[in-house]
């Protein structure tokens, strides 16, 4: 999802379901943050978190539209900031047995934070 900063938007770009799953449809997580959302931390700067239905049931109510519609009950966003400001947000949905499994979920933030690098023009294998 990429940020409009003058439009106070982030809207959905590219949109990727797993082709063995044929009963869910595409989610497109748009949302404004000219008034207050509790994904405006992600706006801040660099950040990633999985939601949880249940662990964040306060805040459940005000998740995007689409994701409630949907049903969802875990999602992941993370703030792609490859410098002074987030440019863009990744949201990967519970659909996913991703979510499931903890080591799964660690190599989903590494490869993220690389791809944050890569585009921040940092190098992201050490050299020796």
């Amino acid at each position: 999802m990429t940020v409009d900063w003058n439009k106070k938007l982030v809207s959905s770009k590219l949109s990727i379901l797993h082709p063995k799953i044929t009963s869910a449809t595409k989610i497109r997580p748009d949302f404004e943050f000219s008034k207050p959302t509790p994904l405006q931390k992600f706006l801040q700067g660099k950040g990633f978190l999985l939601f949880d239905s249940q662990k964040h049931g306060k805040i459940w109510s005000k998740m995007p539209l689409a994701v409630r519609q949907q049903g969802l009950k875990q999602f992941i966003l993370y703030s792609v900031m490859p410098q002074q400001k987030v440019k863009a947000i990744i949201y990967v949905d519970g659909q996913q047995a991703i979510m499931q499994n903890e080591t799964k979920v660690k190599q989903l933030r590494i490869l993220l934070n690389a791809i944050n690098k890569a585009l921040g023009g940092q190098s992201v294998v050490k050299s020796a």
